[in-house]
């Protein structure tokens, strides 16, 4: 069986729900006949702003294409 990776994937909800959904991932790759799984998670909260549930990488998205706006902004003046 071939590894499997997903990185970047970005789960948010409630701790029991996400929980949830690694522990079916884990069944699901077992049925397909993995003896053993390992899987890394990055868990983050925060207290001190509040966040509307599904998009709290929304400003991080968004802070992403505009420096890759500024980039491919910077690139098209030096080759004028």
């Amino acid at each position: 069986m071939e590894p499997i990776s997903v990185s970047n994937a970005p789960e948010e909800g409630p701790w029991s729900e996400v929980c949830k959904a690694i522990q079916e991932c884990h069944r699901a790759v077992h049925e397909l006949g993995a003896p053993r799984i390992a899987t890394d998670i990055r868990i983050g909260t925060r207290i001190d702003k509040t966040l509307t549930p599904g998009t709290a990488n929304d400003e991080k998205l968004a802070r992403v294409q505009e420096i890759l706006k500024e980039w491919d902004n910077k690139g098209s003046n030096e080759e004028a």
